[in-house]
């Protein structure tokens, strides 16, 4: 019976959610990227993080791979950083991955490992993923529904009608899931992040 009910739990399990940058001290405001975030470190010693959030396992283990490699001193060696694979000399450098959450602690002045360990240990699991958000369209007015992280909207280039070239249009922040647009679209796509650096994308055509 309890064999069975280990079985059960390890199947059960799916991708951890991520870290939130501000769970994490020391951490400055995050910039989001698709998917996962980066931050700087704002005590003496400086620095930078950098997360990566993937859908499973084996695309984190590849996301961590491309960074190792292009290392312009080569890739690292493993590094011991509890039962988490690492890599790096954990002075400066420590790049890590905790299933399907990669990332990489970057510290020129030393003590990467130990933020390496504080992120790992940061790590949330049993978050429900982020799903598509509701996006209403009144003329040049975009409203995101919702509490999101960070908010991107990306309408379709018009032609222009001189020149017949795309023309892209002018995208400016109103509040925190509002945009005002230049022109009004035609298409457009809206990319949220939650606050763990995940992603949810939806598109809109009139």
């Amino acid at each position: 019976m309890i064999w069975t009910w280990c079985v059960w739990s390890a199947l059960a399990a799916g991708p951890a959610a991520g870290i939130r940058p501000q769970d994490v001290a020391m951490l400055g405001a995050p910039t989001w990227l698709e998917p996962g975030w980066t931050a700087p470190v704002l005590d003496a010693e400086g620095g930078s993080v950098r997360i990566h959030v993937a859908a499973t396992d084996a695309e984190a283990a590849a996301w961590l791979s491309g960074i190792l490699k292009a290392r312009p001193d080569g890739v690292p060696p493993v590094f011991p950083l509890a039962d988490t694979e690492a890599y790096g000399n954990g002075w400066s450098f420590v790049g890590f991955r905790e299933g399907n959450v990669a990332g990489v602690v970057v510290r020129p002045s030393g003590a990467a490992a130990d933020l390496a360990q504080r992120l790992v240990d940061a790590i949330e699991h049993d978050v429900p993923a982020p799903q598509p958000p509701v996006v209403e369209v009144n003329g040049q007015e975009v409203r995101v529904l919702g509490e999101w992280a960070n908010v991107v909207v990306r309408p379709a280039p018009r032609l222009d009608p001189f020149t017949l070239l795309p023309k892209p249009i002018q995208v400016i922040p109103t509040g925190p899931g509002e945009r005002f647009l230049g022109a009004e679209p035609d298409r457009l796509t809206v990319v949220v992040w939650d606050p763990f650096g995940r992603t949810a994308e939806v598109s809109w055509v009139r």
